[in-house]
């Protein structure tokens, strides 16, 4: 068994046609810019190959000198505009075309029913989507940042293993094809950077083994209710809410306004251990019920430091607004820290929402509280309450 790892090595072997059926692996990594071609015929007697990695690698002559046994492809730049109908790849495992040159990935199709793992991530030439009822035990699909695919194939929806799913960055209103809600298997969702995207689905409760769904940077309204059915969901992030087009559109002709993104009431999401809604430009009203309760049965003191929101909440009850909360426990003792760039004055409600707070974690001040309040330059007076005066500790930095 030989691995060809040094890429000088490697571009020797290609050169020379010296490889031999002892090499299962080899590697060559070349500059983006690279010119220099090798012959395909250089995989000739490399028949036990099984592991290929390539950057930017140009190759000459008919594919299908490429080994039958191989597993592993990993193909940065790969330059032509679809696979060639004599690639030998019906043995993959995974195939990895980042940065690739595709317009689309195979004009017949072929069944690769090995095939786990398949990335064409940054194929910014990537036009038509693949068929994906010939990939029938795909278990990860990576399309994030194909800019020009205008949708993804219905045929999705209907993979019975596929676990992972990244969409980041597509420009498609569509975001996903409905097809795609009705899976059982998907445990990974990734939408985010979808600037496009506005809407779930309502039957996104179907999606019954969702554990991660990420959507920062999305132009999404409103999260359907069905959510809460979501009984697995451990990680939600939709921070940095976007405008859309055509909401950008219907103010600049006065036929709209500005909308916060509209949450539902996440009770019922007992998994939910990370919830992200940074920059989401959501106000009092916009709160969902309930959710610092879900928050304090998610959390368990056992975990020293989470983070549960930041320069997310515009609170007018609180006179919040660009407020980063923190929460950390040491030697059963709460501590909350508040950094902030422009937090009013705050005002006796503020105490008995933190009093609040301390008694849905199970924490009363006697316990011990410890309040940081950082570069919060607008704060002036701390008023006198019941969790004030029981303060353990005040940290009062840069405020002035």
């Amino acid at each position: 068994m030989e691995n060809v790892q040094d890429c000088g090595d490697a571009a020797d072997v290609l050169t020379k046609h010296s490889g031999t059926e002892e090499v299962e692996g080899l590697v060559l990594k070349l500059p983006r810019c690279n010119k220099v071609s090798f012959s395909a015929k250089a995989f000739t007697k490399m028949q036990r190959l099984r592991l290929l990695q390539l950057y930017y690698v140009q190759l000459t002559g008919v594919h299908q000198c490429f080994p039958e046994e191989l597993r592993w492809l990993c193909w940065h730049g790969f330059p032509l505009r679809f696979i060639p109908k004599d690639f030998r790849i019906q043995n993959l495992v995974a195939l990895d075309l980042t940065y690739s040159n595709l317009c689309q990935v195979w004009k017949d199709p072929p069944l690769l029913e090995k095939l786990k793992f398949l990335d064409l991530s940054n194929s910014h030439y990537l036009t038509l989507s693949p068929d994906f009822s010939k990939l029938p035990n795909l278990q990860q699909l990576m399309l994030k940042g194909c800019v020009s695919l205008p949708e993804v194939h219905e045929s999705i929806g209907h993979l019975g293993r596929l676990s992972v799913i990244d969409f980041g960055r597509l420009q498609t209103a569509q975001g996903s094809p409905r097809s795609l809600y009705k899976s059982k298997s998907i445990e990974v969702l990734v939408l985010s950077g979808c600037s496009r995207f506005e809407n779930f689905a309502e039957d996104l409760w179907e999606m019954v083994s969702l554990t991660t769904l990420l959507a920062d940077r999305t132009a999404i309204r409103k999260v359907p209710f069905t959510i809460v059915r979501l009984k697995n969901l451990r990680n939600s992030s939709l921070c940095d809410w976007k405008w859309s087009p055509s909401m950008r559109f219907g103010l600049c002709f006065g036929h709209g306004y500005f909308h916060d993104l509209l949450l539902p009431s996440l009770q019922g999401l007992n998994c939910l251990e990370k919830l992200s809604l940074a920059n989401c430009n959501l106000t009092d009203g916009a709160i969902p019920n309930g959710i610092w309760r879900i928050i304090a049965q998610a959390f368990a003191p056992s975990q020293i430091y989470q983070r549960i929101c930041a320069n997310c909440w515009q609170i007018t009850a609180l006179h919040w607004k660009d407020c980063q909360i923190f929460q950390k426990y040491q030697d059963d003792v709460l501590i909350l820290h508040i950094a902030s760039t422009n937090l009013a004055p705050l005002g006796m409600e503020t105490g008995s929402w933190i009093w609040s707070y301390c008694q849905c974690k199970g924490y009363s001040p006697t316990s011990g509280v410890t309040l940081s309040l950082l570069r919060c330059l607008k704060l002036f007076v701390l008023p006198m309450s019941s969790l004030f005066v029981s303060l353990n500790v005040l940290i009062v930095s840069r405020n002035l």
